[in-house]
Parts: structure tokens; sequence; C-alpha cells
């Protein structure tokens, strides 16, 4: 890979990790065979059904169940898990106690780049009182000579000028902070790279909860 390719590489670290654990979204990176998807750069290719039908099956198998659990949202009667304060303020919670592992992780995976280290994140719920929203900031500090993140941190607020942003909204608000933790106790900790499935199991699950000024499967901005 060329130092270009790798300065091509975007790193918006907690929308990163969120979205390998959540989100069908996430910043275009690159590889020598061309353009993929933040998911891929952190989970892996996609499966390739004629080199690997079995681990295609999974994948699909686990897309399906993903999305059951989005059409399982929709029951009038479920009881909400969580408001919009809570959700901004359970990622700012999760992230800021496990940021040396976070980054750890990204950084053997990731090049960051200076042009995308400040992200406004964004949690929007259904409310009777009509407030449905709480955003805060992700806000990281790179070595523009390694190409790696030196601190990191999600803050209330920021004097920066935002580079992306994103919105979890729905069950991504509800229930994306749980996966959030769910990935760092079985991947970050152990520094192990998810299979496919699962990221097709979070894109199935939250598909329609989530929006950014970025993709995530794969492509040009």
């Amino acid at each position: 890979m060329t130092q270009a390719s790798k300065r091509r590489l975007a790193l918006i670290l907690v929308v990163a990790l969120i979205a390998s654990a959540v989100a069908p979204m996430g910043v275009a990176a690159q590889t020598d065979d061309g353009d993929t998807g933040l998911l891929e750069a952190l989970t892996g290719k996609a499966v390739d059904i004629a080199e690997d039908p079995v681990g295609a099956a999974k994948a699909a198998s686990a897309f399906f169940k993903g999305a059951a659990e989005n059409i399982a949202y929709a029951n009038p009667l479920r009881e909400p898990k969580r408001d919009a304060r809570q959700c901004a303020l359970d990622i700012q919670s999760e992230f800021n106690a496990n940021n040396e592992t976070y980054i750890a992780y990204a950084n053997e995976r990731i090049v960051a780049n200076t042009d995308y280290d400040t992200v406004r994140i964004r949690c929007e719920t259904d409310t009777d009182d009509g407030d449905n929203g709480q955003t805060v900031f992700f806000v990281a500090d790179i070595n523009q000579t390694t190409g790696n993140v030196t601190s990191a941190e999600i803050v209330n607020e920021t004097s920066r000028s935002v580079d992306k942003r994103v919105t979890l909204s729905g069950l991504a608000a509800e229930e994306g902070p749980d996966d959030l933790v769910d990935f760092r106790e079985e991947y970050v900790e152990t520094n192990t790279t998810p299979e496919g499935a699962f990221g097709r199991r979070m894109a199935g699950k939250y598909a329609g909860h989530v929006e950014g000024t970025f993709d995530f499967i794969g492509g040009d901005e």
C-alpha cells in the first residue's frame, strides 16, 4: 500500500467502533484492491460466495437475524430501553473509560487522517415532550507521521470544526450503546477481528436507524 493510499484511509474511531458493532454506515477506506468500507477495514473483507459458500451462508443468516430484530423494534408494545440523553451519555462513558483500549485496537487496523478527527454524534429517540435529541463530539489527536491516533475522547462540546456527522435513531439509539460494550468485551479487549457475519447482523439490525456523512460499506465518498 502506498503512502498516498494510507493517507486516504479515514479514521473516525468511535464511529468506526460503533459502526462495526452497530451501524451500516461509516467512512470510506482504501486497500490495495481499491476502495472498501470501514466495515471491511475493521471486520475483514466481504464474504465471496464462490470462495467461501459456508461463510457466505453464515453472513446471509446473520443479516436476516439482525433484520428480525429490526422488525421487532416496530412493535408498538415494546418498551423503550433508553432515551437520547442516556444514549449519548452511555456512548461517552463507555468510550472515555476504555479509550486507550479502543485506540490501540483501531491503530492496528486503520491509518488515521487529520481530515476526519472530529465527529458529531447525535442520538435521537421519540419522546412525549418532543425533546428527542442529544449531541456529543468525538475528538482525536493524530500523529501525522505515523498515522496513529495519540489520544481521543468524547466531549459534550468542542470549538473544532466538525468533519463528519453520524445520527443514531430509534433502535440504534436504544441498543447501540449496549452493542458497543459487547463489541469491546468480545473483540477489542482480545484484539480479535470479528467475522463478516458479525457485521452483516449489525447491518440488518440497524438498517434505517443510522445516518451519516460518509460511506460505511465501501466506494467513493
